[in-house]
């Protein structure tokens, strides 16, 4: 049922086509996937923006420290920036 509430909030373009049929999927018990988490990452896989980490990874490239910028400002935005990547810092647990 969560699954199927989920997909009633796709609405236009692809994300509504895409929606429908897996609605269908769903509704004929031939579904790839039986939890929620599963369903998100799927849209996830589907819909989301290819590009989302190679523009962190230009964010990243660009940011400096600025003229009055306090270093928690500049740590935070890092670490706000790196957790979108797979880049993995030395030291840091995998």
């Amino acid at each position: 049922m969560k699954i199927l509430y989920v997909l009633s909030f796709m609405c236009g373009g692809m994300a509504h086509i895409w929606a429908e049929y897996e609605t269908s999927v769903v509704l004929s018990n031939m579904s790839m996937f039986s939890t929620l988490p599963e369903l998100l990452a799927c849209i996830e896989r589907t819909l989301g923006d290819p590009y989302q980490e190679r523009m962190v990874h230009s964010q990243l490239h660009t940011l400096k420290m600025m003229a009055g910028m306090m270093v928690d400002k500049y740590m935070a935005k890092f670490e706000l920036l790196s957790g979108r990547t797979v880049y993995m810092l030395e030291g840091s647990p995998n």
